[in-house]
């Protein structure tokens, strides 16, 4: 790739898949290592940095660096809160059904 025109937009095409897979790669987590990101992306921790800093300054991603531990901590967003609202909701329906469960053995053991 001796033709800098070429090098220039095949580093800003790298530059571009490799955010969008760093982005699925940290979706399903809360907080993960600058050292799996690395090997997962197969660059530099210092590249991780630079990619994560520019995606979290563009795209909004709600997270943060750890430099001292070299970690990543993202915020839930709205889409984890509401999952989660979800399972409190299904957790309090089970609590209900097996109150009324309890009730209903504790009047038959009375009677």
């Amino acid at each position: 790739m001796q033709d800098p025109f070429i090098r220039e937009h095949i580093e800003e095409l790298l530059t571009n898949i490799r955010t969008q897979v760093l982005l699925r790669l940290i979706k399903p987590y809360t907080r993960i290592r600058l050292q799996y990101l690395s090997q997962q992306l197969r660059v530099s921790i210092a590249e991780v940095k630079r990619l994560l800093i520019d995606t979290i300054l563009d795209e909004g991603l709600p997270a943060r660096i750890d430099e001292t531990d070299n970690i990543l901590y993202v915020k839930p967003t709205g889409e984890h809160k509401q999952d989660s609202s979800l399972s409190i909701s299904a957790m309090n329906g089970w609590i209900d059904q097996i109150d009324k469960v309890l009730v209903a053995i504790a009047t038959r053991n009375k009677e």
